[in-house]
């Protein structure tokens, strides 16, 4: 599995990475990376899927996949009380 996205792909540009945000739902990330999450979606398969059950599977397991990634940074949050 490779990491690369369209963040990286500006980075390489020369944009800046911008200040850090933590947006709801999408989790930890910089301007530039949240800047490439709409690019990045048209590299899933999902979008070229035409039996409509089958892609929205394959979105839902997408989203449990995102959700399992973003635990750790749940324990930051959650860690000061």
């Amino acid at each position: 599995r490779n990491d690369e996205d369209f963040g990286q792909t500006l980075g390489r540009w020369g944009l800046p990475s911008g200040p850090y945000l933590v947006l709801p739902l999408l989790g930890p990330s910089t301007v530039r990376d949240a800047a490439g999450i709409y690019p990045d979606s048209f590299t899933k398969p999902y979008r070229y899927m035409n039996d409509i059950p089958a892609r929205n599977m394959a979105i839902g397991m997408d989203v449990i996949d995102a959700r399992a990634s973003l635990l750790s940074a749940e324990k930051l949050i959650t860690g000061d009380k």
